[in-house]
């Protein structure tokens, strides 16, 4: 059996604040969930800026997280997302990168 007397504790990697900014014309109620949040339904709400622009902050540690957008209950795509993967649903998932 191995000693774990010295073995060196896991360090989490170190999160930051990534600005999360959509432009949606009409919208009511913009949401952004993901595997940051296990896919909740409710997850992040964006808050407004009274000029299409919505918007939120994650605080994510370096690593690919897929997400989509809910917007006015429906999902959605980020229209700003350069990476995408398909999924389960037969449409896409887009991909956050952080460095």
């Amino acid at each position: 059996m191995k000693s774990v007397k010295n073995a060196r504790p896991s360090r989490k990697a170190a999160t930051r604040w990534i600005p999360i900014e959509v432009k949606l014309s009409g919208a009511r109620d913009v949401v952004i969930t993901g595997d940051f949040v296990q896919w909740a339904p409710q997850g992040v709400p964006l808050s407004y800026d009274g000029a299409e622009t919505w918007r939120t902050a994650l605080d994510l540690a370096p690593g690919e997280y897929q997400y989509r957008l809910i917007v006015d209950g429906a999902w959605a795509d980020d229209p700003k997302a350069t990476k995408r993967v398909p999924n389960e649903h037969g449409s896409e998932n887009c991909v956050l990168v952080v460095l």
